[in-house]
């Protein structure tokens, strides 16, 4: 049963416990009056112990019920009332706590923010005192202005802030505050740039860098400007203007460098070329772009030993400078001598780290000191000569003399052809003796006009007393051949080395031709020469039947020095000396020359009076095609073309094919339309006369002209009967091809 708190509160409290217990022991009491009354008979004690045992069962649930169930019920209420009070306390405590370390962590932070406040303001303010220190003491000069504007250009603008090493630099002080044009007058007029490029970056806020030379400061400026806010400008710049007159005398000495007539060759200290100049370019026919990166050994003769470049080395290795000559090797294979000064360049520490070496090309110095030391020689020779041409005119007067009186007297036929044999030949050796004479002393005198016939049968008779018998000598001279404006001596010993050479490739014998013949060269010709202007000449051609020169070494029989004759036989300036020469006299030289058949060079001098031998080798009318078509045959390019460009405009057809090879395809294409071959004998992989085989067994009634720069190819093809129907010296004129092919064509 559970009570009202206010009865809880009554049974609980001492009057209510005693009412209990009356009540209790009444009801007890009367239940045991009851019992006894109806058991009469029982004893008293057990009456008693009845009694006692009734109260104990109504007091105690009595006394329980009302007194110690709500006392105790009171007393877990007041313990559930402060465990609750506990638990609210300690959840109090909790928060308070919590709060505590709310409030605690909020300080520290707050202590913190203080802190790095603090801090950040330090630093702020140092960085400030840094910022102004690194303004105030940068090495740049620094100006922060206002641009003044009108009618939307710039016209000025104001210094609101420079830094020291704005008046260190400029020189100009205590401008903060005024415009620009009170400070540098005349800078907008003399420098209108300057003040567009501000405009322009104060107005679009994008950054510009920039050189100048500002002409009313008289410097040259490198200057990075932009723009913090419009119409402002922050300017960082530096003068520079001893940079750039450095600049400008590295280009200077770059420029003279490059200009420079002598090679400048620049290596690192391993010798790998680093720079050249054009005059190198120039020399050895190696650009610049071929040059660098390449050792100097590109340029390798051979002509020295390993000790001259070891000594070479050692010197310039060890700091000094090397003088000295070297042969070198040109790109095309043709050797020049230079005189070299190789120079160490060494760096701060006296360390050598590169090579500058300035060469100078002396081949034609040596060519006119060899000439100048063969000049006194013969000029030696001469007076030796002079001497003894004294003694022999001596001795050959009286056998004149004698000779002569004895044919007067003498009746005897036999006799008197002595006599005439001994005079003659007594006279021929007064002759000689003129001629020896006239060359060892080389007297060389002006130019005149003269008639090289007559130097040509000297020369044969030279020949025919000196040259050994087995070797035949053959002349050919036009009849009205031109004159030439020439120094005969010179002119003689053009000749005269010429026929030397022509012996000296005949070792077991052969034939020398030598003809003279007037020539007209025209304008197909200069196409084929570019040396070669057109005009009137003659041209002298020596001609051997010898071993003949290698194509390889053709190219370079003409330079300085150059043999192929054994040591202390030949100094290689023979071939060198007659171009000089020729060419002295306005002519040109031909080479031709094939291994195993023989070598022949032509000489063209200009002629004098040419009219009159323009009859012999050009007509005023020219013969024309009417559409043949022509198979040219040849390995030169160049040749080809102008042959194929002549008859074209002559009214033929043309095929070309550039060997033989190619000509029997080209044949076979056009088999029925060719009706003439015109081809060069002396071709690689199949030359022409296997060519002109070839193509008569595909069609044995074809008409062939052949063309070669050697007269013995002439006379090789009627060897070998392939019946050509005409045969053309090369180079040839277009007068002398149509002619060749209209006799070919339309024979008389």
């Amino acid at each position: 049963m559970k009570l009202p708190t206010k009865h809880l509160v009554y049974a609980c409290s001492p009057a209510g416990l005693l009412v209990v217990l009356t009540v209790s022991i009444f009801v007890a009491e009367v239940i045991v009056m009851f019992l006894m009354a109806a058991l009469p008979e029982m004893p008293t004690l057990l009456a008693a112990l009845f009694d006692a045992a009734l109260l104990t069962l109504l007091v105690f649930p009595a006394v329980r019920a009302f007194a110690f169930v709500p006392l105790i019920r009171q007393l877990q209420a007041r313990e559930a009332a402060e465990a609750q009070l506990q638990e609210t306390n300690r959840t109090l405590e909790q928060r308070v706590q919590e709060r505590t370390h709310e409030l605690q962590r909020a300080n520290e932070a707050l202590r913190g923010e203080i802190t790095e406040r603090g801090r950040a303001e330090a630093a702020l303010r140092e960085g400030e005192e840094s910022h102004l220190f690194l303004f105030e003491n940068m090495m740049n000069g620094f100006a922060y202005c206002e641009l003044l504007f009108e009618q939307g250009r710039p016209q000025d603008f104001i210094y609101l802030s420079v830094n020291r090493a704005f008046e260190t630099l400029t020189g100009l002080k205590n401008v903060v505050g005024k415009k620009v044009s009170e400070v540098i007058p005349g800078l907008r007029e003399n420098d209108p740039e300057l003040f567009e490029i501000y405009g322009r970056v104060a107005l679009t806020g994008e950054a510009e860098h920039f050189e100048m030379y500002v002409a009313a400061l008289k410097m040259w400026f490198t200057i990075t400007v932009y723009s913090p806010k419009r119409n402002h400008f922050i300017a960082m710049f530096d003068v520079i203007t001893e940079r750039k007159q450095a600049e400008a005398r590295l280009h200077l000495q770059s420029a003279a460098l490059a200009a420079a007539a002598n090679e400048v060759v620049i290596t690192d200290r391993e010798g790998i070329i680093q720079w050249v100049n054009p005059a190198f370019t120039k020399t050895t026919g190696y650009t610049l772009e071929e040059a660098v990166g390449q050792n100097p050994r590109i340029l390798k003769s051979g002509e020295h030993d390993n000790a001259f470049y070891q000594n070479l080395w050692a010197t310039i290795l060890h700091g000094e400078v090397w003088h000295g000559e070297i042969v070198n090797r040109r790109k095309d294979g043709s050797l020049y001598t230079e005189d070299t000064v190789i120079t160490p360049v060494k760096d701060e520490h006296g360390e050598t780290t590169h090579f500058v070496a300035i060469k100078q090309d002396i081949t034609e110095k040596k060519l006119l000191e060899a000439k100048f030391l063969r000049a006194q020689r013969l000029e030696g020779l001469g007076a030796l000569a002079g001497g003894v041409a004294h003694d022999l005119n001596n001795v050959l007067a009286p056998i004149l003399m004698a000779s002569e009186l004895l044919k007067t007297q003498a009746t005897d036929p036999r006799t008197r052809d002595l006599l005439g044999m001994i005079e003659g030949n007594s006279q021929r050796g007064a002759g000689m003796i003129r001629q020896i004479l006239a060359f060892a002393r080389g007297t060389a005198g002006d130019k005149v006009s003269m008639q090289v016939k007559h130097l040509i049968k000297d020369i044969s008779r030279m020949m025919k007393d000196t040259f050994p018998p087995n070797i035949r000598t053959e002349l050919h001279v036009d009849e009205k051949l031109s004159l030439v404006q020439g120094e005969p001596t010179e002119l003689y010993q053009v000749l005269l080395n010429l026929c030397v050479n022509a012996r000296d490739a005949m070792p077991n014998g052969g034939t020398i031709t030598v003809t003279a013949a007037n020539v007209l060269l025209d304008e197909t010709y200069a196409h084929l020469s570019h040396e070669a202007p057109p005009g009137h000449y003659v041209v002298l051609t020596v001609a051997d039947t010898g071993c003949g020169i290698p194509p390889e070494i053709q190219a370079k029989v003409f330079d300085a020095f150059f043999t192929t004759k054994e040591p202390g036989k030949g100094t290689g300036l023979g071939l060198a000396t007659v171009k000089d020469i020729v060419t002295g006299h306005g002519g040109f030289i031909h080479l031709y020359s094939e291994v195993g058949v023989g070598t022949q060079l032509k000489i063209y001098l200009p002629a004098v009076g040419g009219e009159e031998a323009a009859g012999d080798t050009i007509f005023l009318k020219l013969p024309t095609g009417h559409g043949e078509l022509i198979l040219v045959v040849d390995d030169e390019a160049a040749v080809r073309e102008i042959v194929k460009a002549t008859l074209e405009a002559n009214g033929y057809r043309v095929v070309l094919a550039d060997d033989g090879t190619q000509a029997v395809a080209r044949f076979v294409e056009h088999l029925k339309d060719v009706e003439l071959l015109l081809t060069d004998i002396q071709m690689p992989h199949m030359d022409g006369m296997a060519t002109i085989r070839a193509l008569r067994n595909i069609r044995a009634d074809l008409r062939v002209i052949a063309a070669s720069g050697l007269t013995a190819h002439e006379q090789a093809l009627k060897v070998t009967g392939l019946n050509v129907q005409g045969f053309i010296a090369k180079p040839f004129t277009a007068a002398s091809l149509l002619q060749a092919l209209d006799g070919a064509l339309h024979p008389k």
